[in-house]
């Protein structure tokens, strides 16, 4: 089944264009199964993967190998700083081969999640306080701590996803449901909105303020969701087929995942917009015939994928490192570029559809 094509309106152009150098999906891309992994959820420049294993977190990279960590490896940047939480409120950071190190985070909480870390030493992070999650920014430069409030103000039901290097966090405002972004120095959530005023979250975003996540397609309650790219105050879907976005990298390549477990990858600078199954852009003569690229995390600015790979039925599930291989670097015989059946090509920027202005000012 060809790509369902439907346009969008003349004013995502400059939204869509942020990113300064096109990057087009690759032809195929190199598999790494990161050893006693379940998943990955994170890479950094230098191919630094984190994520769960059997006993808890670890860190990757192919020169080192595999290093274990306690919790949940959540977050890594570019300096290979790591940042992790526990199910006793603990939030840590962890570099090179060096033991984890606890942060100094005042009052009792518990199970902490660091979600995200910039390439400034700032964490993104939520924990449960006495019946609340509450979302927290922490300077590791610093040592200070700066609670992350609801829309119109208040702690408390939050869920905070990923920072920039700028301070622009990003998640949602758990009481009602809606994705939302904290600028650089604020605490207020500010909404991004929905796509058909159902819910909706924010989970990744680059350097250019470009947000990426999910929000329901359907009637509210419906359970349909669609992905959705927000830059300068809009909010736009990226069709049926796209259930979630996870990350979208610099230059514009976004990642994600569909119901049916299916990763995809597409770029924002392709006036097309196609999403591409990352299992059929496998590199020929790899033998994982019977394995499916399923959810996917995180991408990097090498445009390197980490995600997780499951066996047939979703059985036997790892954590997994895509590498795009150069156009005719990989051989012949695969597949290469096979739009996923549903996905959104977005053409014809002159016209006007899918479309919905969203609450607040451009970040």
């Amino acid at each position: 089944m060809p790509p369902i094509i439907k346009p969008i309106g003349a004013a995502l152009v400059s939204a869509l264009l942020l990113s300064p150098v096109a990057q087009a999906v690759p032809t195929f891309y190199s598999l790494e199964i990161i050893p006693s992994s379940q998943d990955a959820v994170a890479v950094n420049d230098s191919g630094v993967v984190i994520g769960r294993s059997s006993s808890g977190g670890y860190r990757w990279d192919a020169v080192n190998g595999t290093m274990l960590l306690p919790g949940r490896a959540g977050a890594v940047n570019n300096s290979g700083m790591v940042a992790g939480g526990q199910a006793n409120g603990t939030i840590y950071t962890q570099t090179g081969s060096a033991a984890p190190v606890n942060l100094s985070l005042g009052g009792a909480a518990s199970n902490a999640n660091a979600r995200g870390l910039n390439d400034v030493g700032v964490i993104a992070f939520d924990r449960v306080v006495g019946n609340s999650q509450v979302s927290s920014r922490y300077d590791t430069t610093t040592s200070t701590q700066q609670d992350l409030e609801r829309i119109g103000g208040g702690t408390g039901s939050t869920r905070v996803n990923a920072i920039n290097n700028a301070g622009l966090a990003t998640g949602g405002d758990e009481a009602v449901n809606l994705a939302v972004y904290w600028a650089p120095g604020s605490t207020t959530a500010v909404s991004l909105g929905t796509l058909l005023n159902g819910n909706s979250e924010a989970l990744g975003l680059n350097n250019s303020g470009q947000i990426v996540g999910y929000s329901e397609s359907g009637p509210n309650g419906s359970g349909a969701y669609d992905a959705f790219i927000w830059a300068n105050g809009v909010m736009t879907g990226l069709g049926s087929g796209t259930h979630r976005a996870w990350d979208i990298s610099d230059t514009g390549l976004i990642v994600g995942d569909l119901d049916n477990f299916t990763g995809f990858v597409m770029d924002a600078n392709d006036p097309t917009m196609t999403a591409y199954s990352l299992t059929s852009l496998l590199l020929p003569g790899q033998s994982y015939s019977n394995l499916t690229i399923g959810r996917v995390r995180s991408i990097n600015e090498n445009g390197q994928i980490a995600g997780q790979a499951c066996g047939v039925g979703g059985e036997n599930c790892f954590g997994v490192l895509l590498t795009p291989v150069a156009p005719g670097g990989g051989g012949g015989g695969g597949q290469g570029q096979v739009p996923l059946p549903g996905s959104l090509a977005l053409l014809g920027l002159g016209a006007m559809a899918m479309l919905r202005r969203r609450p607040g000012q451009g970040v």
